[in-house]
């Protein structure tokens, strides 16, 4: 276990220490910054390292304790490398030593038995902490489960475990971390296997955690001693498994299996004795086949059963889960089963917590309605019963169900009902879940809406984190508040509206509003709805303050998200909107509902062709600076944007009093006709700082990036691509530029950061610069120039920009009809002030230059592309015999279809690794190299 399995970046000692104090939560000034400098010091500039421990010691606040902790980390130090491990490792050690809680190790330790980068599911570690009694003062499910979330929660707060970014319900662990625990849990009381080579080698494991790509019988742990083995998890990716009656011989202390992904036989007889101790038992996406039943009936100690998207082949429903009278928890979310679930089962299940029994697509609960409503009033017996997870396709039933059933026992449940076929739930995204309630409900008339009104109903929203609505587009409902929710959904997270019709979803005009509607939404996903406003009337204080993700879809005829007055807090923790085909929609936000919008950072709004404008400005207000100061992407794709608050079709540029300062990634894809500019020539200090990416794509009205100062704004900027963009005439116009006027004055850098430039049908792109003024440096950074169907007669104009270039790795320049030299004249150079000002013209052409040898070096291009360029003369321009081209590192280069280009470089050409030119292979036999290209042609 060396350093060499992980690739790690050593920081600077002060770059260590800034990260050592930022976690721990230290200042320089503390008291404590002296020991802790010496405890930074040990984790000898290793990110991993610095981070557990800062975290592992946050908190502490004594002297003594950081002491102790120092000499710790030594003592680590000297007996782990002696140990031939890393420092790495045994500094996560530490971190792990240092845990408060016996449990939060071994609930880390259980998470090292999953593959490298897998997804782990908190579910299983609830399920697996419960039979292994993990928690032995935590009896009920319920509690096994707030545990297990507060030692997540403590596992990640102190870097050992990771968020899965995918799936909220899930965690990661970084393969080092994983590494550490595997070792840890090869000594001392525990021993993990999780290598298939390990078999048969001990009989002292107590977990075996194992992937198999078949079900060889060498590779399995069957019919093997293993006396102390509590865990045993298999995953086979093909092939039968095949039990025997004596396969789990010798694992009498067994707790928890799973068998993953398998397809089953079991025997027709079960060894009465065979694990008997098992607690959990997790047959998940299997195919059981016969004689699963007799196998379960011995299992009388069985607190958990799962059967989670497997499909039952037996030949009858295994009638003898009822005499599992442990039970707590059942899932039979199945993926199929040949038979109903035979009514008996459930009551027989006293002690039972947690119910999930899919959809009647997958299991059916019973062979008639009558059958269904028996299995109902059953769940409805069962005393203990906190979490509920059910799909029914009458909403009659369920509202029979509910008459007997008091909901406000259940902790947790996910209840959809729908009066007609669909597919409801869809379990993968639902392994865990809080508090759900899905109504589907198509052509229902008067009927549907007054069940929907039954006070059963609404007193399950009211306790609902997860609500989903989809209603019929023939469907009325007026509001969601007051009428459907008078208490204003204040458990409600998510809230997901499809289909119907509303006239808005808040309706504050009648003062039946409280302040705190939605007060706890964190997110709203509304498609395909007609919809005239989100909130009629002022927004109530405090309404959408914990909103973060708004996402809209074909939603008529609504025109604006939020408008009028809004006030903070409402829509303040605001992350993300996105909005799609929504027709009428013309603006985005009011000036008021903008200045709440202090955390936004994602704006995606597509195919909405009457969208103008992003805010609407106040009258009043017409000279403010909109901002909005966390915004890192915008996206307009198929719109009639014409700026971002303009009043009207007569703006100047998309971007004008405004303040962007966050914003990374820009793109403007299809707008309308209006603004000939993208920045506007009254931007405030600083307004686009961070911007890295530009995308601007058939913005046929843009005649320039910029003018003047404002071009100076994009010094972050590392790519901009330009298509179809057919009204740009320059890309930046510098005429009004400051600079410096004094030959000891730095030049003025514009666009420095720049790697990656694409100009493509720009069909009146003449120019890239007007009015070039000296003083002025481009494209150093610049390492990828590709120009395509664009009318420009030169490329690099003045010629000066050429040598600007140091950086330039590829240049590619496509079907420039016009274009006669890459590198233009000469005597064009100047700025029209230079001109102006009537001074030698020699002298300031050296000075604008900036040079005094006669020579472009590109120092770093290796690849360049000349195509289908009928007017091309020359690379380096006409009239320059005594200059020297150098590419001292060009290796490629191709030239197809032009025909004019009979001499490469005017003057002397030095290209040394060059040794042969490309072209098309219909070209090859009548391809006529420049004279001064004397190589190979290909």
């Amino acid at each position: 276990m060396g350093a060499e399995i992980f690739e790690v970046n050593v920081l600077p000692k002060e770059e260590a220490w800034h990260l050592f104090k930022e976690v721990a939560e230290i200042s320089d000034d503390s008291a404590l910054s002296g020991v802790a400098k010496q405890v930074a010091e040990e984790c000898k500039g290793l990110p991993l390292a610095i981070v557990v421990v800062a975290r592992a010691l946050k908190g502490n606040h004594t002297p003594e304790s950081w002491d102790r902790a120092l000499r710790q980390l030594k003592e680590y130090t000297i007996r782990e490398l002696e140990g031939d491990e890393d420092l790495v490792f045994s500094r996560i050690k530490f971190s792990y030593d240092y845990l408060k809680s016996a449990e939060a190790k071994s609930l880390l330790l259980l998470c090292s038995l999953f593959p490298e980068d897998y997804s782990i599911p908190i579910e299983c570690l609830v399920r697996y902490g419960k039979g292994l009694e993990l928690f032995p003062d935590r009896r009920r499910l319920v509690d096994v489960r707030d545990k297990v979330d507060t030692l997540i929660g403590h596992l990640k707060s102190s870097y050992l475990l990771l968020n899965d970014v995918e799936k909220e319900d899930s965690v990661k662990l970084h393969d080092v971390v994983r590494d550490v625990c595997l070792s840890i849990a090869s000594k001392a009381e525990h021993e993990f296997l999780v290598s298939n080579s390990g078999v048969g080698e001990k009989n002292s494991y107590t977990a075996i955690s194992l992937i198999l790509q078949d079900s060889n019988h060498d590779l399995l742990p069957f019919c093997k001693e293993y006396p102390r083995l509590r865990l045993l998890r298999l995953v086979v990716q093909s092939g039968e498994l095949n039990l025997s009656e004596d396969s789990f011989v010798g694992m009498e202390a067994l707790r928890v299996m799973e068998l993953n992904n398998s397809s089953i036989e079991f025997p027709l007889s079960w060894p009465g004795q065979m694990l008997r101790s098992l607690q959990t038992l997790c047959l998940d996406y299997c195919v059981l086949g016969t004689g699963m039943s007799s196998m379960l009936g011995h299992m009388m100690q069985l607190e958990t059963l799962s059967l989670f998207q497997s499909k039952i082949l037996d030949d009858r429903f295994p009638a003898e889960i009822a005499q599992l009278s442990n039970l707590k928890l059942l899932d039979l979310r199945v993926k199929s089963s040949l038979h109903p679930l035979p009514s008996g089962i459930l009551s027989s299940l006293k002690k039972l917590e947690e119910l999930y029994l899919g959809s009647g697509d997958h299991l059916q609960l019973g062979r008639d309605k009558e059958e269904e409503i028996g299995c109902l009033k059953e769940i409805s017996a069962i005393s203990n019963l906190a979490c509920l997870q059910i799909a029914l396709y009458d909403l009659s039933l369920l509202l029979l169900s509910l008459q007997e059933f008091d909901t406000r026992r259940l902790s947790r449940f996910h209840i959809a009902v729908a009066n007609y076929r669909r597919e409801m739930i869809d379990p993968n995204k639902n392994y865990q879940f809080r508090r759900s309630f899905e109504v589907y409900l198509s052509d229902h008339g008067d009927k549907g809406l007054k069940q929907l009104f039954d006070p059963n109903v609404t007193s399950i929203v009211k306790r609902t984190e997860n609500l989903t609505l989809n209603l019929s587009e023939s469907s009325c409902l007026r509001n969601l508040v007051p009428d459907l929710g008078e208490d204003e959904f204040i458990n409600l997270k998510r809230l997901y509206l499809y289909d119907g019709q509303y006239e808005c979803l808040v309706d504050s005009t009648a003062n039946l509003v409280a302040r705190h509607v939605f007060e706890n939404l964190v997110s709203m996903e509304l498609i395909n709805l007609e919809l005239k406003e989100i909130c009629k009337g002022l927004l109530p204080l405090g309404c959408f303050n914990q909103l973060q993700e708004v996402r809209l879809y074909r939603i008529s005829p609504l025109e604006c998200l939020w408008k009028g007055s809004v006030k903070p807090p409402s829509l303040c923790n605001l992350r993300s909107i996105e909005v799609g085909s929504c027709y009428q929609i013309t603006t985005l936000f009011s000036q008021s509902a903008l200045k709440c919008l202090v955390k936004l950072q994602s704006i995606d709004v597509s195919f909405c062709n009457q969208l103008e404008r992003i805010v609407l400005r106040d009258e009043s207000l017409t000279e403010e600076v909109l901002e909005l100061p966390q915004l890192k992407a915008l996206t307009l794709c198929m719109t009639y944007f014409i700026g971002f608050g303009s009043k009207d079709d007569k703006a100047v540029a998309f971007f004008d009093q405004v303040s962007l300062p966050r914003l990374e990634v820009l793109s403007i894809i299809g707008p309308g006709d209006g603004s000939k500019q993208l920045i506007g020539g009254k931007m405030p200090s600083g307004p686009l700082d961070n911007l890295k990416s530009v995308n601007l794509w058939e913005c046929r009205s843009i005649r320039c990036i910029a003018k003047g100062d404002t071009v100076a704004l994009l010094q972050n900027l590392q790519a901009l691509d330009m298509w179809i963009c057919t009204g740009m005439e320059s890309f930046f116009n510098f005429e009004g530029l400051k600079v410096p006027n004094t030959p000891s004055e730095k030049a003025l850098e514009i666009l420095p950061k720049l790697e990656s430039l694409y100009l493509r049908d720009c069909r009146r792109l003449t120019h890239i610069w007007r009015n070039f003024p000296k003083g002025v440096r481009v494209f150093q950074n610049l390492r990828s120039l590709t120009v395509s169907i664009c009318p420009l007669n030169y490329l690099f104009h003045p010629p000066s920009v050429a040598t600007m270039l140091i950086s330039l790795e590829g240049l590619e320049v496509d079907r420039c009809s016009e274009m006669c030299e890459v590198i233009g004249k000469e005597d064009e150079e100047i700025s029209q002030e230079d001109n102006a000002q009537q001074h030698d013209v020699g002298k300031h052409r050296e000075i604008a230059l900036g040079r005094t040898s006669k020579e472009f070096v590109f120092p770093k291009l290796s690849s360049l592309e000349l195509k289908a360029l009928e007017n091309l003369r020359s690379f380096g321009g006409s009239h320059r015999e005594d200059y020297e081209f150098k590419f001292p590192l060009l290796t490629e280069l191709i030239i197809v279809s032009c025909p004019k280009l009979k001499k490469f470089c005017s003057g002397k050409l030095n290209a040394p690794l060059l040794k042969k030119i490309q072209t098309t292979p219909r070209d090859i036999k009548d391809f006529e190299a420049p004279v001064d290209l004397k190589v190979l042609i290909s």
